[in-house]
């Protein structure tokens, strides 16, 4: 069974809580979402994977990476350019401490475990990033990245958070 991070995440959900809240994250959930922000979501989710995966190896030998189902869905679209917000974000998952990088998974690939399965029973674009089999297993592993020492990860999930609410705030 997996650490607890009961800490982490009462410690982020205010910053939770307010992406859930955002325009972009209602439009994901109502089903309804223009193939325009679809692609750009998927771009934007692609190249962050891109920088936490190639930097965390170990989350091709623990099941979590993810990058090359967002690339299938995303070969069905043609490819804009990445937002200011994306590549901002970009820029810091690749110069921060390696150490801190295990908060930016725990945001973005925990959310999308959960959120992603309500995203993808409503939405008709690609989604096979978001349907994973194992998902327990894989949220029990991302849980574990972080377990030992979430004080130490707090400031970096709430940036997580943050910046993905800009890449949302940029998509629209």
């Amino acid at each position: 069974m997996a650490n607890s991070t009961d800490y982490l995440k009462q410690a982020t959900s205010a910053s939770h809580r307010e992406l859930e809240s955002s325009v972009f994250a209602k439009i994901l959930l109502s089903g309804v979402v223009p193939e325009r922000l679809w692609s750009g979501y998927l771009l934007s989710k692609y190249s962050v994977s891109v920088v936490m995966e190639s930097r965390l190896p170990v989350m091709d030998e623990l099941g979590i990476s993810r990058r090359h189902l967002i690339y299938e869905d995303l070969t069905l679209f043609t490819r804009g350019t990445l937002s200011k917000a994306t590549i901002k974000y970009v820029n810091r998952l690749t110069t921060i401490a390696i150490e801190k990088l295990p908060a930016h998974v725990y945001v973005n690939y925990l959310g999308d475990l959960f959120g992603g399965r309500i995203i993808a029973k409503g939405i008709s674009w690609p989604t096979s990033h978001l349907v994973r089999k194992n998902a327990p297993v894989i949220a029990d592993r991302i849980r574990d990245m972080v377990a030992d020492d979430q004080e130490f990860f707090v400031d970096e999930a709430i940036a997580a958070f943050e910046m993905t609410r800009e890449i949302y705030n940029e998509l629209l």
